[in-house]
């Protein structure tokens, strides 16, 4: 596997991830839980990290793996907010 598509890859797992973790958590949970958001946040450095080969816009990224998720989390003041 080429360099880019490792990379690439590294998005969509850590994206991926992402969903699996948020998957039937309401916000409530999310906020209560240190251990969810330490997750979370881990996988978004990898993307962070992942895009910077690209100089890509992380929080398109984010948008486009998360969809609806990332509006019910990103207004939690727990979850770093990437504008």
């Amino acid at each position: 596997m080429s360099r880019d598509w490792t990379y690439i890859a590294d998005i969509l797992d850590a994206g991926q991830a992402i969903q699996n973790y948020l998957k039937d958590i309401d916000r409530d949970s999310f906020n209560d839980n240190a251990l969810l958001q330490d997750a979370i946040q881990l996988r978004v450095i990898v993307i962070g990290e992942a895009t910077n080969v690209y100089q890509w816009s992380l929080e398109i990224i984010i948008r486009v793996l998360l969809g609806k998720q990332w509006q019910e989390c990103a207004t939690s003041s727990s979850m770093i907010m990437i504008r």
